[in-house]
């Protein structure tokens, strides 16, 4: 701080040596300062996360000012293209010389791993300092999802098909697949694995005994762990019975991050070879014509 008034004294001295002395009063009259931004401004915000906060520490030499104690109470706002995912509230006591920035939607490390935010502290008396705060968002693992899963997928299989014919693939998505990156804990985010947790059959159905399978889905069905694709797991036709089954796909990724997907399984009847029965012992009148009936 400085004193707002001190004196000076002025001495004045011509050619024959007289002299003469004065003091002046100088008065020092108080003026807005520019609000004063800290070094570096920078925030890390993990990915999906919401709520991260930062004090955005701004300074200002007027906020002890007497005649104006508004110049030092600060304002502030926060521009750029990813200024919606923010929030600032100031905190303290008034008049206000910090405040907190916030996120508030979970950002994506895949879509954007690095942007700049424009933070605007203005004071009472108008005077205004802006500064570029760097976010840095920090790679998580994603969960895997189903994108057209929604309300579960419909699948449809011949009564006749063949033990290992393919009912559907049902595929998920995981966004870390998206990251270049030599890190192997990242790269093994991505890597997903299937498996079928539960097979539903029709109380009222009734069905030959079945052996085969695997998993949730036996004995009539199973899933390629790496592929996602379901298929058939027995041999023979399905009966006439066996019309509907619902089985719920599990995908975990390398994280043990997971997503459920059901499917449907419709079995569509199927023109069946007819078979010939037993012969054996039947005749037939020799020299026989016309219609003759055997078996």
């Amino acid at each position: 701080s400085h004193a707002a008034e001190f004196v000076v004294w002025v001495e004045v001295r011509d050619q024959g040596g007289l002299t003469d002395v004065a003091n002046v009063t100088v008065i020092m009259t108080d003026a807005n300062d520019l609000p004063v931004s800290p070094e570096t401004q920078a925030i890390t915000v993990k990915e999906n996360s919401i709520g991260k906060t930062m004090t955005l520490g701004y300074t200002d030499e007027d906020k002890n000012s007497v005649a104006n104690p508004a110049w030092g109470r600060l304002y502030y706002a926060i521009s750029g293209e990813m200024s919606n995912y923010f929030n600032s509230s100031h905190v303290g006591p008034t008049p206000h010389y910090n405040a907190n920035l916030s996120s508030t939607v979970a950002l994506n490390y895949e879509q954007t791993a690095s942007f700049d935010l424009v933070v605007t502290a203005t004071d009472g008396g108008g005077l205004k300092t802006e500064t570029t705060l760097t976010v840095t968002v920090e790679n998580e693992n994603d969960k895997p999802y189903f994108a057209d899963c929604d309300g579960g997928v419909n699948a449809a299989i011949k009564q006749t098909a063949e033990k290992g014919q393919g009912v559907a693939s049902i595929v998920a998505t995981d966004e870390d697949a998206e990251t270049l990156t030599l890190d192997t804990e990242v790269i093994s985010w991505s890597t997903l694995k299937y498996k079928l947790d539960k097979l539903e059959i029709p109380d009222d159905m009734t069905g030959a005994a079945r052996t085969g399978g695997s998993g949730g889905g036996a004995p009539y069905f199973d899933i390629d762990a790496a592929t996602g694709t379901i298929t058939k797991s027995f041999t023979g036709d399905f009966t006439d019975e066996e019309t509907f089954f619902k089985v719920l796909v599990n995908v975990t990724d390398g994280g043990n991050l997971t997503a459920i997907c059901p499917v449907n399984i419709n079995v569509t009847k199927a023109n069946k070879t007819p078979i010939i029965g037993n012969l054996t012992g039947a005749a037939v009148r020799e020299n026989a014509t016309g219609t003759v009936t055997v078996g």
